[in-house]
């Protein structure tokens, strides 16, 4: 609080406006520094209903059993958190792990691997078991999952083969995530060849795979054998991919396309899609909405620029409820209101499940009760492109004019007459 003398019984009442049921701007300013000032006004008070609790762990302020134990794992392991907060982080080269282009079995020994539970003589030592801790290949070192890897003479001589871009100074002779963060980097260098820079998933497996034979079978393959098998099972791999991508392309085209395509209402409802554009340096709104009947004709649409929009979340909430205020004016009933922003549809569809935006629900019901049927629907930007197009325009100068017309605009007649197929 920017005032030192603190008033122990001020309420939350004391700091709205009870004209208007906002936040008492001078209030605010007199009690709080600015930036606590800009987060209490990103959260409208509900003077017209009871208090009610919200849940803070969850965005829509409803508790749900997982955020319930995320809470109970977090308060239980609070030092243990805090601790592994200030280490330095390996998670990024375990995402890129599962990101790298190779079968899932590699991608999981890449990932054992950066957690350190491959079980190599050092793991098995650690965890109590007595071992011969020397590597069965060289003989001379302790046999880590660096070593086996990256520093042993055998791994030494397979890398020198594969054409492998080595680092300046070598691999690093103890940290296995230095190693593994050259090799992720090194993958996506485009200067090296395709075939190259992506076979290393399968270059480390066949070490791996090495080891494992000369400790179960007594017989291990040369270094040559193994850059050989690990190009040619990356070979397959890739080709394979390719097959299997063009397959899917043909099966699933029409079926994804199909899906994402814009529904017609049933009969004697409208369909209203809007869509809106934010511009965050500008503070611009761009917005729209289209009415369309069960045939898929175009019977209104309108397009509006709203200034002084200071949030993604303020940009979503006057779209909305400027579109159902126009349908109302139009004297507009049995409408399904269709978008992209989940969030406020589903609010206005379960409000009970968002307590957190009890707000946007009370603005929004007054702009609702002036219709007797109305359905919500969240579409993809692909079915709601015709909105977004013309929402889109408003941010043009030569177009920033607001209007409302019968029928659809000429210059996305060609868009409107694929949706109604």
């Amino acid at each position: 609080m920017k005032n030192p003398l603190i008033d122990l019984e001020m309420k939350v009442s004391d700091l709205l406006d009870h004209e208007t049921g906002d936040w008492n701007r001078e209030a605010l300013d007199e009690n709080f520094f600015p930036g606590d000032v800009e987060i209490i006004l990103k959260k409208k008070p509900v003077p017209s209903v009871e208090d009610f609790w919200c849940w803070k762990h969850n965005r829509s302020g409803e508790y749900t059993v997982r955020s319930g134990n995320w809470l109970a794992l977090h308060s239980m392991l609070k030092e243990e958190f805090q601790e592994a907060q200030m280490q330095p982080s390996i998670n990024c080269l375990k995402d890129s792990a599962w990101h790298t282009l190779t079968s899932p079995k590699i991608k999981m020994f890449l990932w054992r691997t950066l957690s350190q539970i491959i079980p190599v003589a050092n793991t098995l030592k650690a965890r109590g078991m007595k071992v011969d801790q020397l590597c069965q290949h060289c003989g001379l070192q302790d046999e880590t999952l660096n070593h086996l890897l990256f520093t042993c003479d055998v791994a030494r001589q397979v890398w020198a083969l594969s054409n492998f871009p080595s680092p300046m100074n070598g691999f690093h002779p103890e940290s296995i995530f230095v190693n593994f963060h050259y090799l992720f980097q090194m993958s996506t260098n485009i200067r090296v060849p395709k075939d190259i820079r992506c076979c290393f998933p399968w270059i480390l497996w066949f070490l791996w795979k090495n080891r494992n034979k000369l400790l179960f079978e007594g017989s291990e393959f040369k270094a040559e054998d193994i850059v050989h098998k690990a190009y040619d099972e990356a070979a397959v791999w890739f080709e394979a991919q390719k097959l299997d991508r063009e397959g899917e392309k043909c099966d699933n085209e029409p079926v994804s396309s199909a899906l994402r395509r814009w529904s017609k209402p049933p009969r004697h409802w409208v369909k209203c899609n809007y869509g809106y554009v934010w511009n965050k340096p500008a503070k611009m709104l761009g917005a729209a909405w289209i009415v369309r009947d069960h045939h898929g004709d175009t019977i209104l649409h309108s397009r509006r620029s709203f200034a002084d929009v200071n949030s993604k979340q303020e940009a979503q909430l006057v779209a909305l409820r400027w579109s159902l205020d126009s349908l109302a004016a139009h004297r507009l009933d049995r409408i399904i209101i269709a978008g992209e922003d989940a969030t406020l549809l589903k609010v206005i569809g379960r409000p009970k499940a968002w307590p957190s935006f009890t707000s946007e629900f009370i603005t929004l019901r007054s702009c609702l009760n002036h219709f007797t049927s109305w359905k919500s629907k969240v579409e993809s930007r692909f079915a709601n492109r015709c909105a977004f197009s013309i929402a889109k325009s408003a941010h043009q100068l030569q177009w920033g004019q607001s209007y409302v017309a019968r029928g659809c605009p000429q210059w996305l007649s060609s868009l409107f007459l694929d949706d109604k197929g």
